[in-house]
């Protein structure tokens, strides 16, 4: 386990605060305060099986107006468990959310919260004469699962992120 947490305080702070669907522009906030935490947790139950987790959290004010800064990522985290299959085969399965953010800017849109899954396998590296060869597949949003980040920046357009991504891949080394 473990964990960490911070408070930063900015006397001259400037951001990138949005002024229309399409544009954004630097706006000086001044004085402004930042606090939040993050951890991880990692159990190794069985041989080369781990259950695993993370989460951060971070609030940002403009201490003058009292108004929350733009661009704040909203609670969030990750639940995993990964196997190990005899040297021959790792799998990952994930659940990484996303909480509601409603400490937003004036001019900020809130972002509902969402949950989305993965799964990850790979084999271990396969000894082929002087290489080494990997492979490697997984789903990332096996549900397809529809969803709009509160970090993404389209500048004016309101999209959903990317959906269901089905990926294969082979390294070798030499």
């Amino acid at each position: 386990f473990t964990a960490d947490g911070f408070v930063n305080l900015f006397a001259d702070l400037v951001v990138d605060q949005p002024i229309s669907d399409s544009s954004y522009q630097k706006d000086n906030v001044g004085k402004a305060r930042l606090i939040g935490f993050d951890g991880k947790l990692e159990y190794n139950f069985l041989k080369n099986h781990i259950l695993y987790s993370s989460l951060a959290y971070v609030n940002g004010m403009d201490t003058e107006s009292n108004e929350y800064l733009p661009q704040i990522p909203p609670l969030n985290g990750t639940v995993g468990l990964k196997l190990s299959f005899k040297n021959y085969l790792d799998m990952d399965l994930s659940a990484t959310f996303y909480d509601e953010q409603n400490k937003i800017s004036p001019n900020e849109e809130l972002a509902k919260g969402y949950v989305y899954f993965d799964i990850a396998i790979n084999s271990f590296p396969i000894n082929i004469s002087l290489f080494n060869l990997q492979v490697f597949a997984g789903v990332e949003n096996i549900f397809d699962t529809s969803y709009r980040s509160h970090l993404s920046t389209y500048r004016g357009i309101n999209l959903t992120e990317p959906g269901r991504n089905l990926y294969a891949k082979i390294k070798l080394a030499w």
